[in-house]
């Protein structure tokens, strides 16, 4: 089952180097829409991945750890 079915279309219209998201969204198709937009994936592999593809693990947690602390001035 996908959990993630939405996030192809979510891409439409923009420009970036790279797409961070969930493990929630790793599919052969999201990933196959990023590089096809020239963005690179970074996105954790799914568990049940029998090949688990590799990804940037040092930027992905950077920008989820980011995005849990709060901003301090």
């Amino acid at each position: 089952m996908v959990d993630c079915t939405r996030a192809g279309s979510l891409t439409d219209g923009f420009r970036a180097q790279t797409l961070l998201a969930d493990k929630a969204c790793e599919t052969d198709e999201i990933i196959a829409q990023a590089q096809a937009r020239d963005m690179g994936p970074v996105i954790p592999p799914k568990k049940s991945r029998k090949n688990p593809r590799p990804y940037d693990e040092y930027l992905y947690h950077q920008c989820a750890i980011g995005a849990k602390t709060p901003f301090r001035a």
